[in-house]
């Protein structure tokens, strides 16, 4: 963004004084542009331009209210002259006005690109996902049973092992890799889904669902069987016995069943394979490590 000074009279070595009113976004932290340090530019022909850089913080998943920049006018002294109403710089932009936030979707779809170029299950988990979007919860991400669409927060409210929460700009920045484990970790979730409608995989029981619902005959969101040797072996129907061969035989791998079941199983697996998949793409760009 470049702002434009123009005063309606020059006088030879006038300069401008850029600041911020009421807010703190040029802070000079993460990269950005650090007002606070009330940077002083010559008039050129009347005009003084300053390429200003924002990474701006927000814990609302609307995103920061707008940074308001205005300057003062100092003579050739440095003495003032007078000041200039403020001016409303927007930080989370819609350009194309489709109702998602730009630098999301951008920096989304690239690290899912990038997932998607790499070999074994981590590209074959990326590959599954059909779509991606944005959701104003401030949860990470979701992803619907039964959906191969997956949606990104710009914001996530996660919290450390002491319960602290660690900042709001994890998504902005890919803090430790955090955005790019949100992706692959609701990319799981599509894959999960595509495990319900497989016709492959030798269910133990004979399917009685609906067309597309081969591997998911109680339509519980949960597969009754999985790949051969598969990691997602933790998320298999657990009123399936598979190693016997019955049906409807309590494996008792979750508490809370049945209620919670898809959320403990399916979770669990994601938030495992998004932990240890996140550095799959880009690590050398991730804030933190």
């Amino acid at each position: 963004l470049k702002i434009t000074v123009a005063p309606s009279s020059f006088v030879q070595g006038w300069k401008v004084r850029f600041m911020e009113n009421g807010t703190g976004i040029y802070d000079g932290r993460n990269g950005a542009t650090d007002l606070t340090a009330k940077p002083v530019v010559s008039l050129s022909n009347g005009t003084a331009r300053l390429t200003v850089k924002s990474v701006s913080n927000s814990t609302d998943a609307a995103g920061p209210r707008g940074a308001r920049v205005f300057v003062h006018l100092l003579d050739a002294s440095s003495q003032f002259i007078c000041t200039s109403g403020d001016l409303e710089i927007d930080q989370w932009v819609d350009a194309d006005n489709d109702m998602q936030i730009d630098w999301l979707i951008a920096q989304s779809q690239d690290l899912l690109n990038c997932f998607k170029s790499r070999t074994g299950i981590v590209g074959e988990v990326a590959r599954s996902v059909t779509g991606l979007g944005q959701t104003l919860d401030p949860v990470c991400g979701a992803t619907e049973i039964f959906s191969t669409f997956i949606r990104i927060s710009p914001v996530c409210q996660v919290r450390d092992q002491n319960g602290n929460p660690f900042g709001p700009n994890l998504h902005r920045l890919n803090t430790n890799c955090d955005l790019s484990n949100t992706v692959i970790h609701e990319a799981r979730h599509a894959w999960q889904n595509t495990l319900l409608g497989r016709s492959n995989l030798g269910t133990s029981c004979p399917p009685s669902g609906p067309s597309g619902s081969l591997n998911d005959s109680d339509l519980d969101g949960l597969p009754e069987a999985t790949p051969q040797g598969s990691s997602a072996d933790g998320i298999r129907d657990d009123t399936r016995n598979q190693s016997t061969g019955g049906c409807g035989v309590p494996l008792g791998d979750c508490r809370a069943d049945p209620q919670n079941k898809v959320y403990c199983l399916t979770e669990r697996d994601a938030q495992s394979f998004g932990n240890n998949q996140r550095r799959a793409c880009h690590s050398s760009l991730c804030q933190g490590g």
